[in-house]
């Protein structure tokens, strides 16, 4: 299994998955690099994503063994298994925070406004200059005023 990790997740995207699902140890890799690039890919670039396929197929990997122990020794592989889905879990809820609505503005330049205006199928603003405006008032007075 070829595994690789340069110890700078900003370098590359295969260091920043490991990072992130905490696949950092060389003498104990977790996945191998064709699966981190594989995953990557899947989630179309996103890092975040391949992590959360990768901690998923992880849970699933280690649910698959049992829990054991010889002595005073013991290896518990559901606790390993509820880690990484709690992982996978984790991640899943900060992409779904980073990519929570953001506010978008239409019609920071005039062109951009008048394009906005123009556009049938665009939601109009509420308020606009002169709504408040009466055409039938005489100039000069407020409307209500002697």
């Amino acid at each position: 299994m070829k595994w690789t990790y340069s110890g700078d997740p900003a370098t590359s995207s295969l260091d920043e998955t490991r990072f992130l699902i905490g696949d950092t140890e060389k003498e104990k890799p977790q996945v191998s690099d064709d699966e981190v690039f594989w995953a990557i890919q899947k989630a179309e670039n996103d890092t975040t994503g391949a992590a959360v396929l990768l901690c998923q197929h992880l849970a699933r990997k280690y649910s698959r063994l049992a829990d054991c122990s010889v002595g005073d020794v013991s290896r518990s592989c559901s606790q390993i298994a509820k880690a990484y889905k709690d992982r996978a879990d984790e991640l899943t809820s900060d992409s779904q925070q980073i990519g929570m609505a953001l506010p978008s503005f239409g019609g920071l330049s005039l062109g951009e406004k008048t394009a906005l205006s123009e556009n049938t199928d665009a939601v109009q603003p509420a308020f606009s200059v002169g709504m408040d405006d009466n055409p039938g008032a005489p100039l000069g007075r407020e409307p209500g005023g002697v």
